[in-house]
């Protein structure tokens, strides 16, 4: 059951119980001691990483908007726990990297007793958390605002560019642009790369040659104006 729009220490107590129930679905794994059967541990290892892969997603998926947004007093404890469960959270990425197989059970079973000690560190830094929260009075509601998606009918603005297609694409996309709203992060996009990309790949013009500057021409003599001549009698 995923909590909807909780408040902080109701999110406190849906965390402890997830924690509480993969300690439980992990000790099946962090308590063989027994080498009997290495096919059945390497079943249940198999098994095993599945749940821990989805279910610790899981909890930092609902922990992040609260630990993004929190605000002192809270946000210092709120910091002890998100280390915890970054610890958890790094045994959980040693455990996925390695195949199961028989040369690396021993290893495998090492690091889930070291998950199954993690956990418990969790716990009771939520509860630490959660305790403060009470004794304050302060119990935020939990905020984790969506980023604003196109819509489906805009393509998103392309990311690359190149000479070849950008004739053959402009009759096509000026005509798709009829009678839809193009997004603000299209937009945006497009201010970006008239600003940046055109500028810097833009084919630079060819220098004109300076042409020579003509030789003044010498002034010509100004010539005198021909005496009329007299009518004869």
């Amino acid at each position: 059951m995923s909590p909807v729009n909780l408040t902080a220490r109701a999110l406190f107590g849906f965390l402890k119980i997830r924690l509480n129930n993969l300690q439980k679905d992990i000790s099946v794994v962090a308590g063989f001691h027994e080498w009997n059967d290495v096919q059945h541990i390497i079943e249940t290892i198999i098994r095993v990483n599945v749940i821990i892969k989805s279910e610790i997603e899981f909890i930092f998926e609902h922990w992040m908007p609260f630990y993004h947004y929190s605000t002192p007093p809270l946000s210092i404890p709120a910091m002890k726990v998100y280390n915890a469960l970054v610890n958890i959270l790094t045994v959980k990425f040693n455990i996925l990297a390695r195949p199961v197989n028989n040369e690396t059970v021993a290893r495998l079973l090492l690091e889930y007793n070291k998950l199954n000690n993690l956990i418990p560190i969790a716990i009771a830094e939520l509860d630490t958390l959660n305790q403060l929260s009470i004794d304050l009075n302060v119990d935020p509601p939990i905020v984790g605002p969506r980023l604003p998606q196109p819509p489906q009918n805009i393509t998103p603005f392309p990311t690359s560019f190149s000479s070849s297609d950008s004739s053959s694409s402009s009759s096509s996309y000026s005509s798709s642009l009829s009678g839809i709203r193009v997004h603000p992060l299209d937009m945006a996009a497009a201010k970006i790369y008239f600003k940046t990309y055109r500028k810097k790949h833009r084919k630079p013009r060819k220098s004109r040659k300076l042409r020579k500057s003509r030789k003044s021409r010498k002034l010509r003599k100004s010539r005198k104006p021909k005496k009329s001549r007299k009518p004869k009698k």
